[in-house]
């Protein structure tokens, strides 16, 4: 494998990991709280989903240290394991922000099927 890879996992991983701790260190920065009016605001557990980001945000990236590796020495190519990260980083972190919002419990629309 190429050293550059080395080098851009491992920085992904690094910046994952600070987003990761700006989370939890500032978890009124989380998108769409501050726009909240204030009535709404009390009803969201912002401790709980600060601290629910922070694991799930370094879970994605610590798993996709050994990931990476084992898909590079598995395949042999760097162009796998970039496109994996890809992957993996999207959808771990779609799935985090997803399951995420049980922390806000106000009450939604009903939506029209």
């Amino acid at each position: 494998m190429h050293p550059v890879i080395h080098i851009f996992i491992w920085f992904i991983a690094l910046i994952f990991t600070g987003i990761a701790y700006f989370i939890k260190r500032h978890p009124d920065r989380i998108a769409g709280y501050n726009t909240m009016p204030a009535e709404k605001k009390k009803n969201v557990d912002l401790q709980g989903m600060a601290r629910y980001l922070f694991n799930g945000m370094l879970t994605v990236t610590w798993t996709m240290v050994p990931l990476a590796y084992l898909t590079a020495f598995l395949v042999g190519d760097a162009s796998p394991v970039m496109w994996g990260l890809a992957a993996w980083l999207t959808t771990g972190t779609i799935a985090v922000a997803i399951a995420a919002q049980k922390f806000d419990h106000n009450k939604r629309k009903k939506q029209i099927k």
